[in-house]
């Protein structure tokens, strides 16, 4: 995205997550992804990726911040066998 002069900010990147947890087609093609009977929160897992990651980011948090849960200190994944 540098290369071709696109930034994102903290407050777009916020949005963008906060569409993304209310969007069933998103949610459901996360699943598959993961490993065999591994368990995710995908609310819990945003609020990990905004607190380590998108914090990093340039700019002020957006209005999205409080639409994400306030599940971090729950468990984002838990493996079951």
């Amino acid at each position: 995205m540098e290369h071709e002069g696109h930034k994102v900010t903290r407050a777009r990147f916020e949005e963008n997550l906060a569409l993304k947890m209310e969007d069933p087609a998103f949610l459901a093609d996360i699943s598959p992804l993961l490993t065999a009977n591994y368990y995710w929160e995908p609310k819990a897992a945003a609020q990990v990726i905004t607190e380590r990651l998108v914090a990093l980011l340039p700019g002020i948090p957006g209005r999205a911040r409080s639409s994400i849960g306030r599940q971090s200190r729950h468990r984002v994944g838990v493996g079951h066998s």
